[in-house]
């Protein structure tokens, strides 16, 4: 039952009948004057014209929608949208949809419906109109949009939460951000692992690994597959800067820090996974993988890290390939090489802005880091804390 607001004048106290047939629900007054109105809860939107319905409660023909969200939801509660419906008599009836999603506003628009935020449903057309609201302002086809673009697409298939213009702003400067801090670590760690490479050392352990490699290499296919009852087998592996140093650091395979528990080898399955679709994630933890045969080419301003590894800990290729093909030898980003060197360093990355690069391995690892949606959840977040 609805009542009618004391602040109404009598005449319109008596327009509307004392009682109507309604669905059984908590009684409320109308709010008619803004200083009589209720502080709203979070994500509730308070100016979408009046929402009561009939011919009497003023709603209009035209669309309007709002959200309802609870101030202490429970988790996994699903939020639920309304949005009024003109009919033919001119009515408006309720539309429910158990959807979340991205609202931008449009600050070009004067339609009080609309300006407080759009629903979005197209990514592309959404991160046009959201990239007046980042900093800083990413040019179309360069690395910085595409990664604006994967945290709106985000931002639009979650459905645990309603993002928007601020959560998608937070994310892409926090990001960006990031890049920009791997930019300036990767620099050192270049100047480091140079240093690193030019030591006596480190030359005379490539030396003996590369040399172990290649003899491994010249086997015949029979003996390739008896590599199991061999002391140590020698892999090979070109990467960026920053995980070099830390691979040489913490002498592992992914460089993580050693796991002394470590006592087995990644599983065939798993193994594959990684080998084929770059899945490095498992139940039982990372893994990486490296190559049994001699590498050429590898990553710009990156660097060829060379290594021994006892057979037990690691998972060959299949019997019957291990003379050609991808050759890829996998093992727990945490278990320890039996020794580890620097063996060459990749062509410079001459014309290319290492902001960009970072920016770019940023954006290429996101469906496997998924930072880009963790960084929107922080934002939601931190809206209502």
């Amino acid at each position: 039952m609805q009542q009618t607001s004391p602040m109404l004048p009598a005449h319109e106290r008596q327009r509307r009948p004392p009682e109507r047939q309604m669905p059984r629900c908590l009684a409320e007054r109308a709010v008619v004057t803004a200083p009589h109105q209720g502080n709203p809860g979070r994500r509730i939107v308070t100016d979408r014209g009046d929402l009561l319905l009939g011919p009497d409660g003023g709603g209009t023909s035209s669309s309007h929608a709002l959200e309802l969200t609870l101030e202490s939801e429970p988790k996994g509660t699903v939020r639920v949208g309304l949005s009024l419906i003109p009919s033919i008599e001119g009515a408006c009836h309720l539309r429910y949809w158990e959807k979340l999603m991205l609202n931008i506003k449009d600050p070009t628009s004067t339609d009080i419906t609309t300006s407080r935020g759009i629903p979005q449903q197209d990514f592309l057309k959404a991160t046009e109109l959201v990239v007046q609201f980042v900093a800083p302002k990413p040019k179309a086809s360069t690395s910085a949009y595409k990664l604006l673009s994967i945290i709106v697409k985000n931002a639009i298939d979650d459905k645990s939460e309603t993002y928007t213009e601020i959560d998608v702003a937070y994310a892409y400067a926090k990001l960006y951000k990031l890049a920009e801090s791997r930019k300036t670590q990767s620099e050192a760690d270049r100047a480091y692992l140079l240093g690193v490479m030019d030591g006596k050392e480190n030359q005379t352990r490539a030396r003996k690994l590369a040399g172990a490699q290649r003899d491994q290499s010249k086997k015949s296919s029979d003996d390739l597959d008896k590599l199991e009852s061999e002391q140590y087998v020698f892999i090979a592996r070109g990467t960026d800067a920053s995980q070099a140093r830390k691979i040489l650091t913490e002498e592992t395979f992914g460089g993580l820090a050693s796991n002394p528990d470590r006592t087995s080898a990644p599983t065939a399955d798993d193994a594959d996974k990684q080998t084929g679709f770059g899945d490095k994630g498992t139940e039982a933890g990372v893994i990486e993988e490296w190559s049994l045969g001699q590498l050429d080419g590898f990553a710009t301003n990156g660097f060829m890290m060379l290594a021994a590894a006892e057979p037990v800990y690691v998972t060959l290729p299949p019997k019957g390939k291990r003379s050609a093909g991808e050759r890829g030898v996998c093992g727990y980003a945490d278990r320890r090489l039996a020794g580890v060197a620097i063996g060459g360093l990749g062509r410079a990355g001459e014309g290319i802005d290492p902001l960009v690069r970072e920016v770019d391995g940023i954006v290429k690892a996101d469906h496997r880091t998924l930072a880009a949606l963790s960084a929107l959840q922080e934002s939601a977040a931190r809206r209502v804390m």
